[in-house]
């Protein structure tokens, strides 16, 4: 080996670990957290530091490109470097061996084992390395990666613009600043945690549940209209104490002729001191807060603020035709998070009972999703949001007390009904091989 290979062996080795600064700093930068820094930064590690690594996190689009241009010019090097210098001294040996194109045949070979070897040490080995602590590897990197940015700004803003008009025609824009983490990624590291036991399964759940949040509509969590407790305004005030009581909720909707009609809602201290004063026949509508009226498709989320900015408790449901189709409180939101609430007045079972290895009672109200979740169930919900309602279906009329009906190797069974309107199902998951059906 001549001098000449020995100085092309060390300029591909360092072009190689260029590369590899190039991927540990990428991978590093784009997975940090801000969390994290600030733990370094309480433990001593240097705050200016941590202020560059955020100035690269606010700047992801100018940092990506700044690292591809590196990574780019970098296995570049080291093909040409290769092929330029390494090549000619294989060709001999080549030739002794008769493979023809002797030459080229080993620029194409040494380009091939150099190109694999910075796969494995410009790529694999740095990744590895990186998302061991990307904080640490970040504060260490973010002082050359700024310089490497400035001076690479020409061929940066190049290959950004180049990149800017390929994907001009789709409708896009050559940025980077997608979400570090998906929906989906956050669910998997979750039930990771959950199964190591780094998350208990009570946080696990409001953990879950704050992630599906965004995603629920109102109808999903209100009071269906059959089950709503309200007075008519003509009812009178001692009327109307009445069915606050037997409700036992601290305020409830007030109609006038029809639930569709909602005048307001009235609360409970405020309808206590008229009686106390011996007011029995005040003006009831005097006393009445204004509806907060929303529809079915309110996202929870939008609903929770609106209920924080205007101190509101209790929301009307309507439907597409300006009908009342629910109610949906702060409690029921509140419960979306962090499971039911229940206080000194609620007395309602279990929506899943366990009767057996294979039996369950199900309240007809429970959702689909939270059956599907509690029982690991697939049951489709695009037509209907209760277990009530899917059984509704699969019947496909009034279903009364006793009846069956069968769908994937579950039996649903009428145990309890109310006039019309089905109270409780008992669900059976039945043997393999049993035929399916009503």
């Amino acid at each position: 080996m001549t001098s000449r290979d020995g100085y092309a062996l060390l300029a591909i080795l360092v072009f190689t670990l260029l590369h590899a600064f190039f991927t540990l700093a990428e991978v590093a930068l784009v997975t940090v957290r801000n969390a994290r820094l600030q733990q370094l930064v309480a433990e001593g590690h240097d705050a200016e530091e941590a202020g560059g690594v955020q100035d690269l996190m606010r700047r992801p689009t100018r940092l990506v490109a700044t690292v591809q241009v590196g990574i780019t010019l970098a296995a570049f090097a080291v093909a040409a470097t290769a092929a330029a210098t390494l090549a000619p001294d294989w060709a001999p040996w080549l030739r002794r061996h008769h493979v023809p194109h002797e030459l080229r045949v080993a620029a194409v070979f040494l380009t091939l084992f150099f190109a694999l070897l910075t796969i494995a040490l410009g790529e694999i080995v740095p990744r590895s390395v990186a998302l061991r602590d990307p904080a640490r590897i970040a504060l260490r990197v973010q002082r050359p990666l700024r310089l490497c940015m400035a001076v690479f700004t020409p061929l940066a803003d190049i290959a950004l613009g180049l990149s800017s008009l390929a994907v001009r025609p789709f409708g896009l824009t050559a940025t980077f600043a997608a979400p570090l983490i998906t929906e989906e990624e956050l669910r998997t590291l979750l039930e990771a945690g959950a199964r190591s036991g780094a998350i208990e399964e009570d946080e696990r759940q409001i953990i879950r549940n704050v992630i599906s949040f965004g995603d629920t509509d109102v109808r999903q969590v209100m009071t269906p209209r059959i089950d709503i407790k309200a007075a008519d305004v003509a009812a009178g005030l001692p009327a109307l104490l009445h069915v606050i009581m037997d409700s036992g909720h601290s305020r409830i909707p007030v109609y006038e002729g029809s639930v569709d009609a909602i005048l307001g809602t009235i609360h409970a201290k405020d309808l206590l001191p008229a009686l106390a004063r011996g007011e029995h026949t005040a003006n009831l509508r005097a006393l009445l807060r204004p509806p907060l009226l929303v529809p079915e498709n309110r996202r929870v989320d939008d609903l929770l603020d609106e209920f924080r900015r205007t101190s509101s408790h209790l929301a009307i449901v309507q439907d597409e035709y300006g009908g009342t189709a629910g109610l949906v409180t702060l409690e029921d939101l509140l419960e979306e998070l962090v499971g039911d609430i229940q206080d000194e007045y609620d007395t309602e079972e279990a929506p899943v009972r366990v009767l057996g290895p294979d039996v369950s009672l199900l309240d007809a109200r429970l959702g689909i999703d939270d059956l599907n979740e509690q029982m690991g169930l697939a049951l489709p919900r695009e037509d209907f949001d209760t277990v009530g309602g899917f059984v509704f279906g699969l019947c496909g009329h009034q279903p009364v007390k006793g009846e069956r009906v069968r769908y994937d190797g579950l039996e649903f069974v009428i145990e309890k009904t109310d006039g019309r309107r089905v109270q409780q199902i008992r669900l059976t998951r039945l043997p393999p091989g049993e035929s399916e059906g009503i």
